[in-house]
């Protein structure tokens, strides 16, 4: 008689459960698909900084995507950002701050706006697709030296 019991506990409660599911996004039973993580979009920016009265690249500075992945702008001043990271969808901007202290030069850190084209459409979930921005050019002026007594 248990057994009995358990079997139509078992097909009522599958009955119940495919009959309040209702979306596109399904289980294989049927019912809405759990959706579990965190937004992301795929970037990939390439550039160089450059020096505003010399025009030779800086190196030395910290080139992120917002606080997020970053690079190190190399001895022509070119860096390489190519990363996932939580998307920023039309307010992105490529975070410049030196890092290597007054060797190089001191900068002010810089926001600089992108412009970034989609590339990969995402999935319609949690993924945004893949964004890009290639050979971006950003001139910076550097900070007065201090003066010496």
């Amino acid at each position: 008689m248990r057994t009995i019991y358990r079997i139509l506990a078992s097909v009522l409660g599958t009955v119940f459960t495919l009959a309040g599911c209702s979306n596109d996004q399904v289980d294989e039973y049927g019912c809405p698909a759990a959706e579990y993580g965190v937004p992301s979009a795929r970037y990939h920016i390439t550039g160089q900084i450059l020096h505003g009265v010399t025009g030779e690249g800086i190196a030395g500075l910290e080139a992120s995507l917002q606080g997020g992945p970053a690079d190190t702008t190399n001895a022509d001043g070119r860096f390489n950002i190519e990363s996932s990271y939580f998307p920023c969808n039309d307010n992105c901007d490529l975070v410049l701050r030196d890092i290597d202290g007054p060797a190089g030069g001191s900068y002010a850190d810089h926001d600089e706006p992108l412009d970034l084209e989609q590339t990969e459409p995402g999935d319609g979930q949690w993924y945004e697709g893949k964004f890009e921005q290639h050979d971006l050019e950003v001139t910076l002026d550097p900070l007065p030296e201090p003066k010496r007594p």
